[in-house]
């Protein structure tokens, strides 16, 4: 992907989100992953879109605090409720097109798969309680989701109540996630925004395992489920990268400042690169 820019200079994310795309669409959808299809191309045109739209998603997040927002012309709320629930019309045409091949002997070939025999084995065991936790909204939700496991979505999902620190939290009280706030006041006076390996090695070159309050996928029980496969795809992109190119800035132009938007997550602002071959 990189060779075919021919040396010019690009921006590297739409490369880069393709890519990874591709690996979490063949987890979940297997066989039925095809970009030259339209419903899969419009999927990943709007996975692209959610991520461009920034300042709609700040917009909105005062919004969402209030359910009536829905009701009036907001434009912001409108987009991004339309990207999420166009994402979630294409899932269901596509997990219906599976249902209809499906074969329960069979073993799971994707994450579509597995859903698909935890539904069906609910229903044999005529538990309402399970049956209901799989029901087609749930899977849709869970597909778009991607990558959580079956056992850990559906006791997530019955979960009544949590505890902090010992605390009764009940399911109907609204908490706000203050985690980050915690990393930024203990990590006061880094520079967080730029990679040091430092953090990561000894003076001695070995790896330091327990790094303190470093945990960019969170902990416990609310972990990011897709950590795992996020730690695979870093070390196999980037090696790939670091060992086929070397990269430069645009011809003349200093390196890219590192600048953050925000939208459902923080990432870097648009630049451009030149990603020159190694022989």
């Amino acid at each position: 992907m990189f060779k075919d820019q021919k040396e010019e200079s690009f921006d590297p994310a739409t490369l880069l989100n393709q890519s990874i795309v591709e690996v979490i669409g063949r987890i979940i959808f297997n066989s039925d992953w095809d970009i030259t299809d339209p419903d899969i191309d419009k999927l990943i045109c709007l996975n692209e879109l959610g991520l461009k739209s920034y300042k709609d998603f700040q917009a909105i997040m005062l919004l969402d605090f209030f359910s009536l927002a829905k009701y009036f012309p907001f434009k912001s709320h409108k987009k991004i409720f339309g990207i999420f629930h166009a994402t979630l019309e294409i899932i269901r045409l596509k997990l219906r097109e599976r249902e209809l091949t499906f074969d329960p002997q069979a073993s799971a070939g994707d994450l579509m798969d597995a859903l698909l025999h935890s539904q069906r084995e609910a229903f044999e065991e005529n538990k309402e309680e399970k049956a209901s936790i799989f029901s087609e909204d749930h899977l849709i939700n869970t597909l778009a989701v991607g990558k959580r496991g079956t056992t850990s979505f559906a006791s997530s999902s019955r979960r009544g109540h949590l505890t902090v620190c010992g605390y009764r939290v009940p399911r109907t009280l609204l908490c706000i996630q203050t985690s980050k706030r915690c990393i930024l006041i203990l990590s006061a006076g880094r520079a967080r925004s730029f990679f040091n390996p430092y953090r990561h090695i000894d003076k001695e070159g070995n790896l330091i395992t327990n790094q303190g309050n470093f945990y960019p996928f969170g902990a416990g029980r609310r972990v990011c489920p897709g950590e795992t496969l996020a730690k695979m795809e870093m070390y196999m992109f980037l090696s790939w990268m670091l060992h086929k190119f070397t990269f430069l800035p645009e011809e003349g132009q200093e390196p890219p400042q590192i600048k953050h938007l925000r939208a459902i997550t923080q990432y870097p602002a648009p630049f451009k690169i030149r990603a020159i071959k190694i022989n």
